[in-house]
């Protein structure tokens, strides 16, 4: 079985705003994106799966991908909950805040919102599933948060040092026999 970690295209928000679990469409943008993404994934059968975050952001990329297949909409694909942060700059919380939070993000959330261990603890849960799903291939079309937390699940990187490796939107990543190759 191979797995494939796709991030959602560019959405549709100003720079310096944070957001993670609010559901934003896609920039003018998505139909070049989505086709960039598309052009690196496998061809489609009837033995692949297609699980997507409920966000519109990946959902809207999981249709243009799946075309006539069904998508399974997947609670726990979800990207990290900023709580009393969504939608704010993050330039607004103050620079003694932010240090104070990215200190310790894996087990400190954001007022009223989720920590990174919460996210790698639901995005393990999945894993271990989608191994035991009948199926020759797997489309998981998610966030950035999400995604690396499945690299530190994989490649057995500390949660801290999860946000290390640079990746934009769109980025697909491929799963075989536990090992990660970065395709976009």
């Amino acid at each position: 079985m191979k797995i494939y970690l796709i991030r959602h295209t560019q959405p549709d928000i100003a720079k310096g705003i944070c957001y993670g679990s609010s559901d934003l469409d896609v920039a003018t943008t998505f139909p070049v994106e989505a086709t960039a993404v598309k052009a690196v994934l496998p061809t489609i059968t009837t033995n692949t799966k297609i699980l997507s975050s409920p966000l519109q952001r990946c959902h809207k990329l999981a249709q243009f991908i799946a075309k006539e297949y069904p998508i399974t909409i997947e609670q726990r694909l979800t990207e990290i909950s900023f709580g009393d942060w969504e939608l704010q700059p993050w330039r607004s919380f103050g620079k003694e805040t932010l240090i104070k939070w990215k200190a310790n993000f894996v087990h400190t959330p954001c007022p009223n919102g989720e920590a990174f261990q919460s996210v790698f603890d639901r995005a393990k849960e999945l894993y271990e599933e989608v191994l035991q799903m009948d199926a020759d291939q797997v489309f998981l079309v998610n966030h950035s948060g999400v995604i690396r937390a499945f690299l530190c699940h994989l490649q057995g990187i500390p949660l801290d040092n999860a946000f290390d490796e640079q990746f934009g939107f769109g980025v697909v990543f491929e799963i075989k026999d536990g090992k990660v190759k970065r395709l976009k």
